[in-house]
């Protein structure tokens, strides 16, 4: 197998499409731009809801998107862990760090 297949082997990319359970929540923090919303999908007639982040301007333009509209969201998976305040258990909380999102 040459490099070039192995980079594709071993990316971490994902693409889905899908309605927007969440309207995206706009902040900043340290002068940077960050949107939350989630997108839910169908997979063998099971909702799925996905947990998205954008950044900067990105963060900015899907700020307008409302709950419903159908989008196709491309990036990358991230895995953090969070701790509650309260339990203090820790929790895996996987998100799609988007580096585009189309209005379909």
């Amino acid at each position: 197998m040459s490099d070039e297949q192995r980079v594709h082997v071993h990316r971490n990319h994902v693409q889905i499409a899908g309605l927007i359970g969440i309207a995206p929540l706009l902040r900043y923090t340290r002068g940077r731009a960050i949107s939350t919303f989630t997108v839910h999908t169908l997979v063998d007639g099971e909702a799925e809801v996905h947990r998205c982040v954008a950044f900067d301007r990105l963060a900015e333009r899907v700020q307008p998107l409302e709950l419903g509209e159908h989008v196709e969201v491309t990036g990358k998976l991230h895995t953090y862990t969070r701790t509650d305040r309260l339990t203090r258990e820790a929790t895996s909380v996987v998100q799609i760090v988007c580096e585009e999102v189309t209005a379909l």
